[in-house]
């Protein structure tokens, strides 16, 4: 369905002179009406080049108000982007202190790691040095165990022998005693018997002297070796419980490292997870870096754009309003021009 024209259109005008046709002078008629319709055509022509030019005004109008408010959207998201950017900068900056805690954490196990390594050396150093300890202690038990049974060996041999003397010393008092009850019978042997007597009363005292002194040194030697064995069964025991307390504190070290290396492998992975996070965190950065200043750019342009329409909106301006002076002229042209034909038709009518 066409729409319908407005009768009172600007753009779409037509001049009736239908009633000065007749009026008009035959020879001056057709220069006046070419005249007339060409000004008329001016005027309708500048009538909808006016008409145009508000139509193309309104339209920049609301092409300007549409730019400003898309100008003022854009800003916000500059704005929003940013501050966007600020907070992931901030971000970054925030998991660059993370990760370089997280990298001090990791160089402080690494650290105590090797720490822990070098305690678990020198432990295995100790163990092994205990270790040696206590086979040379071992061996040196045995060696003073079989001192020990080779003394007693000696000290029953000992024993015999005193035994063997005294076995001895009694029979030679048997036979003293049967010298004395042959002393009756023998008076001129009874001094040389005596003698021997005496002589060999001394030498079995001696004998005993020596005997009673040799038990002494094995007693003694008994009570040493005992006190020995002792000494040496408590070393031994100490020996043990130390070696059970190294063995559960290498245990723990071994733990400790263990949880420490598994430490060091999370905090390793995290740091790595960080690292790439930071990676995503400047990309996204420079995203938006890059987004807010092709959004600087086309504000840029838009406001270009937009001082390029107030200047023609300004240029339009001024030739509305030349078109508008122009079509006063025209106006007036015409009025003078019915004017002149009214006095035309006039002064017909009197001739």
């Amino acid at each position: 369905m066409k729409p319908k024209p407005d009768k009172y259109d600007d753009s779409d005008f037509t001049i009736d002179l239908s009633h000065a046709g007749s009026v008009v002078p035959q020879d001056r008629a057709p220069m006046e009406m070419r005249d007339i319709h060409e000004a008329i055509a001016r005027v309708e022509a500048e009538a909808k080049a006016n008409v145009a030019a508000e139509s193309r005004v309104h339209a920049e109008a609301r092409a300007r108000s549409l730019a400003e408010e898309r100008a003022a959207m854009d800003a916000a998201a500059t704005a929003a982007a940013l501050a966007s950017a600020q907070a992931s900068e901030e971000a970054i900056a925030a998991d660059r202190d993370r990760l370089e805690s997280l990298r001090a954490a990791a160089r402080a196990s690494t650290e105590r790691l090797a720490a822990i390594r070098q305690e678990t050396a020198e432990l295995r150093a100790r163990v092994q040095h205990e270790t040696e300890t206590r086979v040379a202690l071992e061996a040196r038990a045995r060696a003073e165990e079989e001192s020990r049974r080779r003394a007693a060996a000696q000290v029953e041999a000992q024993a015999d022998m005193a035994a063997q003397a005294a076995k001895a010393a009694e029979e030679l008092m048997l036979q003293t005693e049967q010298a004395r009850l042959q002393a009756a019978e023998r008076m001129a042997a009874v001094e040389a018997a005596t003698e021997e007597v005496l002589h060999t009363a001394g030498a079995d005292a001696r004998v005993a002297i020596l005997a009673r002194e040799r038990e002494r040194a094995e007693h003694g030697a008994r009570q040493t070796a005992e006190k020995l064995a002792q000494a040496e069964a408590e070393a031994l025991e100490l020996t043990q419980q130390r070696e059970r307390a190294d063995a559960v504190a290498l245990a723990a070290a071994f733990a400790r490292a263990a949880a420490e290396a598994r430490a060091l492998e999370e905090a390793r992975a995290l740091a790595h997870i960080e690292q790439e996070r930071e990676a995503i965190a400047l990309a996204q950065a420079e995203s938006e870096r890059v987004a807010a200043q092709s959004l600087r750019m086309r504000l840029q342009t838009e406001k270009e754009l937009r001082d390029a329409a107030t200047h023609r909106e300004r240029m339009e301006q001024m030739a509305a309003a030349s078109a508008q002076a122009r079509r006063e002229a025209e106006t007036r042209i015409l009025a003078a021009t019915e004017a002149r034909i009214e006095a035309d038709r006039k002064l017909r009518d009197v001739a």
